[in-house]
């Protein structure tokens, strides 16, 4: 566990998570107050592509770049990321794993989505 607050601790774990890519399976990022800058997860060395699970809760507003290539995912939370963008409601759902999605409070900012008869393949309802 790492808490979050400065810039320098946010490259720190930036880094850290970088150097784990490969073995991590379960991922965890929140701040209590929301005010945190995702947008630096575009900027990992190597993307964590076996992760199984991640819960994200704070202002990401919009997917990491590398999020389409997690084909292993079985779980996603998000909980005030404040997406916005179709295109980043198409991404999850072309996940091939995902079995469970939540979407909290203010995870998505628009009134609606559509999903498509072959969107979301394996999701449990």
């Amino acid at each position: 566990m790492m808490f979050v607050d400065d810039d320098n601790s946010w490259t720190s774990l930036i880094s850290a998570l970088g150097n784990l890519s490969g073995n991590l399976c379960s991922l965890l990022l929140w701040r209590p107050d929301g005010a945190m800058n995702f947008d630096c997860l575009d900027s990992l060395s190597r993307p964590p592509i076996f992760m199984e699970s991640i819960n994200f809760q704070g202002q990401l507003r919009k997917l990491p770049n590398w999020f389409p290539l997690l084909s292993n995912l079985t779980e996603l939370t998000l909980r005030a990321t404040e997406l916005s963008s179709m295109e980043d409601l198409k991404v999850l759902a072309r996940l091939p794993s995902l079995l469970y999605l939540r979407l909290h409070h203010s995870a998505y900012v628009q009134t609606e989505f559509d999903v498509a008869a072959l969107d979301f393949p394996r999701l449990n309802f």
